[in-house]
């Protein structure tokens, strides 16, 4: 995947940089490399987003890099993801295992459960895109052929709590 450092432009066109990419890959390995690419450009860009999403089950994550390069992980929540028939509902187990990648649960900070790694690049990179990789994997049930990634700008915020 080309996840080159954003160059926006003066003249209102769409960022280049900002896009929606199919991850397709069934092996572990390079999906790794791909999602730690894609933590490394967020770190360039700051004040970008990612959501990954799988089709079956209809789950995501999503990844927030703020302005003063701290991130925040989203795995999608009951609440976010209910579609009136729970089939893209976490289980207890899901939740234990979510529990053990250190998440926390939804709260007022965030309706998601959520990790933030408050201190600044690179050293999140490695970390964050093995537990990118490890939450759509081992608690979402993501095939990883199928992955959507849509990478875009996000208002400068700052992701660590007040």
């Amino acid at each position: 995947m080309d996840f080159d450092p954003c160059r926006r432009t003066d003249d209102d066109t769409p960022c280049p940089a900002c896009s929606d990419v199919v991850l397709r890959t069934d092996d572990l390995e390079a999906c790794f490399h791909s999602l730690r690419e894609l933590v490394d450009a967020m770190a360039v860009r700051h004040s970008t987003y990612a959501i990954i999403e799988c089709e079956h089950p209809r789950r995501y994550v999503q990844v927030l890099a703020d302005r003063d390069g701290a991130l925040l992980v989203e795995a999608s929540s009951n609440d976010a993801t209910d579609d009136g028939r729970g089939s893209a509902n976490l289980d207890a187990l899901d939740e234990l295992e979510l529990l053990g990648l250190r998440y926390q649960p939804p709260d007022d900070f965030s309706p998601n459960w959520h990790r933030v790694f408050p201190d600044p690049w690179p050293w999140p990179a490695p970390l964050a895109a093995a537990l990118l990789l490890r939450t759509l994997t081992n608690v979402l049930g993501a095939h990883l052929g199928e992955l959507r990634v849509h990478v875009a700008h996000a208002h400068p915020v700052s992701v660590v709590r007040p």
